[in-house]
């Protein structure tokens, strides 16, 4: 696992970015082999390497495929441990006037 982190808002922003510029690809006019083949290979590029996927844990297929993911899976399911165990303390923390011992 390397030690970069993930910024999740930025790969959101990314993917809303790859997403608006694939819809604007129904606008092209498809008129030489030419422009259908760069038009094709934006796209493969694009779902490869820019759009992470549910089936690979948010993974990109080329992080998948070349063994540069970090297992983000597990990074989340670990976080969301420990905000639990965060939020019991500081809840178990809390006294009211109504509970008190």
């Amino acid at each position: 696992m390397g030690s970069e982190r993930r910024d999740l808002r930025t790969e959101k922003s990314v993917n809303q970015h790859t997403k608006t510029e694939i819809a604007k690809l129904y606008l092209c006019t498809l008129d030489s082999p030419a422009v259908v083949e760069r038009l094709v290979a934006f796209c493969v590029e694009q779902h490869n390497r820019a759009m992470p996927h549910l089936a690979f844990d948010g993974r990109t297929p080329d992080e998948v495929h070349f063994g540069t993911a970090n297992n983000l899976a597990d990074e989340l399911a670990a976080r969301r441990r420990q905000a639990m165990a965060e939020r019991l303390l500081n809840n178990r923390a809390i006294a009211c006037s109504e509970c008190a011992l």
